[in-house]
């Protein structure tokens, strides 16, 4: 090995002595990078199977642990704890990505987001024992807040992002701060007069956004209650009725005239709608706002049906997703939104949540492996597929036939893989061997293969096509094939290559109509990402 290859397995040694003994910049977590791969995954709860990849998260991760956290007879895995410590960000938030490892010893960037960094203070409020995260998440949600108190997300200043960070601010001990953050989202609630029914939060006053979607996570703010403590028990079965005849919203009654009009957007069916249709996820968010409102306790009941009979389509992908395929973040939601209703999340249906959600905790990294194409000629392009990383993995690949045909770092997509392409020479000669290298953080060869050049020249003549002259030869015209329901192959007594030198099998398809949906269905896959 050598060039960029070797420089970087230089740097994985050097990363990985700083990684075991100073951790430098880690001091706001206090939770030093792992030393491997392993590491990196221990304690996830990912998405598994499905041909969508792993979509999980730090915000995932921090349903995961507030479900399992409030379930009875379940003990949270600490290295499920340890794992959501480990995505502190050195700047005290925690990114929207997992941090991944890379060839170079680190990890991928670590970019705080403001509602990431509010689910995290809520999960690690809810287990115990993390002031020092909690206090370093604060820290950085205080200077991220702007003057007017405020929120932005990369949507820009918005009322679901403040509300959510206002509700950390205060579990954290900030009151002044979280104060100023529920001030400016009621700042920009709906008016409301005799007419209206409620009033509603917007995602800003320029731009409304999902609006039942910022109603419901800015409530919780508004409330102070928290996803581990929210609760319909107890809580008032009517929907609010606020009365604004007197030109605007009551002191006091801000959260209730939301909740009004956040009930008045409940389908018949019980679900909050999206321009795609009935929202599982968002319905979920409205439930735990009801509860933090202490309200509409009977409609967020009909509402805990709708979803529970989600259960198989919103956690398995039932309808669009191969067997076996479980989310991660939608099995912990549901079944957070269930103990929020008071409901037993093992009893989803035919579905134990719980279970199914301890069945996606991992406890190590797949193997790595590295696979080329299989045909591989002079003057082609080729592609050499990693596969087994943890999504965004950075590995390095080095491709060798004198000279380097490839030597970079590639970067793993949600479904683990990543692709290396390079173009083989045309002067490389039959059998020439091409070197294949993967290294991976702690690992300098964490796969290899090799490939060996064959011309797609055999040096043989090709054998004329002798036209066939006689009347004997029996071709169905295009006319003959399309007689008639059944379609039949046209016979020849020749090699059974057309006269334009197209297969005969391939005119009968675009013949009988079928040829172009052939060509559809073998190109193109229509992929959905799950919705959360």
């Amino acid at each position: 090995m050598h060039g960029q290859l070797r420089r970087r397995l230089s740097a994985l040694s050097a990363g990985l002595l700083l990684a075991a003994f100073a951790a430098p910049g880690l001091a706001a977590a206090d939770q030093p990078l792992p030393d491997d791969r392993d590491g990196f995954v221990d304690g996830r709860f990912r998405d598994v199977g499905g041909s969508f990849g792993d979509f999980s998260s730090p915000l995932t991760q921090s349903l995961a642990l507030l479900a399992l956290e409030r379930a009875a007879d379940v003990e949270v895995p600490a290295a499920a704890i340890d794992l959501l410590r480990q995505q502190q960000c050195d700047d005290g938030g925690f990114a929207s990505s997992f941090r991944a490892p890379t060839v170079s010893g680190g990890a991928s960037p670590c970019s705080s987001s403001v509602d990431t960094t509010a689910f995290v203070v809520q999960a690690l409020g809810a287990v115990g024992g993390q002031d020092d995260a909690i206090a370093a998440a604060a820290g950085w949600l205080l200077e991220a807040q702007q003057p007017d108190g405020s929120f932005a997300s990369a949507d820009g200043t918005n009322t679901n992002s403040t509300g959510l960070a206002a509700l950390a601010l205060r579990l954290a001990g900030e009151d002044a701060a979280a104060d100023a953050a529920v001030a400016w989202v009621l700042d920009e609630q709906d008016a409301c007069d005799a007419g209206s029914t409620g009033a509603a939060i917007p995602f800003n006053q320029d731009e409304r956004g999902f609006v039942e979607l910022a109603t419901a996570q800015a409530l919780l703010g508004v409330t102070g209650v928290s996803l581990a403590d929210a609760t319909l028990s107890g809580t008032d079965d009517a929907i609010p009725t606020v009365d604004c005849s007197g030109g605007g919203i009551p002191d006091g009654d801000e959260a209730l005239a939301a909740a009004e009009w956040l009930a008045d957007n409940i389908s018949d069916e019980g679900f909050v709608e999206s321009q795609f249709g009935a929202s599982t996820g968002v319905t979920i968010d409205a439930i735990a706002a009801f509860a933090a409102v202490e309200t509409a306790g009977d409609l967020a009941g009909t509402m805990t049906d709708a979803v529970v009979a989600q259960a198989v389509e919103y956690t398995q992908g039932a309808s669009f997703s191969e067997p076996g395929t479980v989310f991660a973040g939608a099995s912990a939601k549901l079944a957070l939104g269930m103990l929020v209703a008071e409901r037993d999340p093992r009893a989803a249906g035919d579905i134990d949540l719980i279970g199914q959600l301890l069945g996606t905790l991992a406890s190590e990294a797949p193997g790595i492996t590295v696979a080329c194409d299989d045909e591989i000629a002079p003057g082609t392009d080729a592609t050499c597929t990693v596969s087994g990383l943890l999504p965004s993995e950075v590995v390095g690949v080095e491709v060798t036939l004198n000279p380097t045909l490839f030597d970079d770092e590639i970067t793993a997509d949600t479904l683990g893989t990543a692709t290396a392409d390079f173009t083989i020479p045309d002067d490389a000669g039959d059998g020439d061997v091409i070197e294949v290298r993967v290294a991976a953080f702690g690992l300098p060869v964490a796969a290899e293969t090799s490939v060996t050049v064959a011309s797609t020249d055999d040096g043989a003549e090709p054998e004329p096509v002798t036209p066939v002259e006689d009347d004997e030869t029996e071709v169905e015209t295009r006319e003959e094939v399309e007689t008639g329901d059944e379609v039949e192959q046209p016979t020849r007594v020749d090699s059974g290559i057309s006269p334009s030198g197209v297969p005969a099998a391939a005119l009968v398809a675009l013949a009988s109509g079928l040829g172009l949906l052939l060509v559809l269905a073998g190109a193109v896959t229509v992929r959905r990402r799950p919705l959360r």
